[in-house]
């Protein structure tokens, strides 16, 4: 586990960083978003479904297969989704529920290497450092962009939705991110034609991409991202 740094912003570190998450199983977040990113040199981390709560499990079944994610080099990563246990009346995002949603895609994904999470949860401090015990870093639904001491179990993510509002605020995140420095993280559920509400058309998410390698930002995965950081490799 790394410890909580401070990075961004030193001299020599990786000031200009941008990284795509996928969150689901929806075939197009692999054939279309992934198409999109290796287009410009670039790969993501996807967050697969532990099947906690309703979210599904991962199977045969599903539209693609973690394996398709790694051969094309993407990182593949763990979709914390904690449950609420009604017979012990134990709310949600406790570190036993991180603990039984970790088990069951570890087992689901035997000899997959599962170095990233996401949650959607706000998590303590303690549950935090628990989670970090099986994983190198965690994927946060804070929005902003990360800068100056970053804790590696609680990345802050910017959800992309086919909102208008949300789409102009992507922009004006990369284009803050590239004059002013810093780790900026998207993630999005849905991708596809007609998306719904919550989802993002492909052109749009080839524009917001194009907008990040135009701007002179790095693409990186959550994975290649720490690891720039915790090296403090020059941008």
């Amino acid at each position: 586990m790394f410890s909580i740094f401070d990075q961004i912003g030193r001299p020599g570190a990786p000031n200009r960083i941008v990284s795509f998450t996928f969150e689901g199983a929806s075939r197009t977040l692999l054939s279309v978003g992934g198409s999109i990113l290796e287009m410009y040199g670039a790969r993501g981390t996807y967050y697969l479904p532990t099947g906690v709560a309703g979210y599904g499990t991962v199977s045969p079944q599903e539209p693609f297969s973690p394996k398709d994610i790694g051969a094309r080099g993407h990182e593949i990563g763990c979709a914390v989704t904690p449950g609420r246990d009604e017979e012990k009346g134990r709310a949600p995002g406790t570190a036993d529920d991180i603990e039984r949603s970790t088990a069951r895609i570890r087992s689901a994904l035997p000899g997959v290497l599962l170095e990233h999470c996401a949650y959607g949860n706000s998590l303590s401090r303690e549950d935090r450092s628990r989670l970090g015990t099986y994983f190198r870093t965690g994927r946060s639904l804070e929005p902003g962009i990360n800068r100056g001491r970053i804790d590696p179990m609680a990345i802050r993510a910017n959800a992309l939705r086919g909102r208008e509002a949300e789409y102009q605020r992507a922009i004006a995140l990369i284009h803050e991110v590239a004059t002013q420095g810093g780790w900026l993280a998207f993630t999005l559920h849905d991708l596809c034609p007609s998306p719904g509400p919550d989802g993002v058309h492909a052109i749009a998410l080839d524009h917001i991409v194009r907008t990040a390698v135009e701007a002179g930002c790095l693409l990186r995965s959550i994975g290649e991202a720490i690891t720039l950081l915790g090296k403090g490799a020059p941008a």
